[in-house]
């Protein structure tokens, strides 16, 4: 009976041998990657995250701003058109009654 000659040694065995380290590396390598890639997401969409919330504050800030300048810009003409009536209480009354007189006689032509 012959028995298999042992391979230890051989050129064959040292380039298994080589090629197994070089696999083990290439695992090690591509999870450092994987790892490294799946951090840059997180930060990425923290990043985005953190933009979009600043633009929704800024949107937010911008539509209070404006919402008391209309408040105000509201409140001053009402100011204005009572000081008016108070200065002219005859002419503001005729100019109420011509105009309501001017949209009653539209509503009966739109009906007639």
């Amino acid at each position: 009976m012959t028995t298999a000659p042992a391979l230890d040694g051989t050129p064959f065995n040292q380039d298994l041998h080589k090629l197994n380290d070089g696999l083990h590396t290439l695992r090690t390598d591509v999870g450092a990657v994987a790892h490294e890639a799946g951090d840059a997401l997180r930060s990425g969409a923290a990043q985005v995250q953190h933009a979009a919330h600043n633009a929704v504050d800024s949107a937010k800030h911008r539509i209070q701003d404006a919402e008391k300048n209309a408040e105000k810009y509201v409140s001053n003409a009402a100011d204005s058109l009572k000081e008016l009536v108070v200065r002219h209480p005859v002419t503001s009354v005729s100019i109420a009654a011509g105009v309501g007189l001017l949209i009653g006689s539209l509503f009966l032509r739109a009906r007639g």
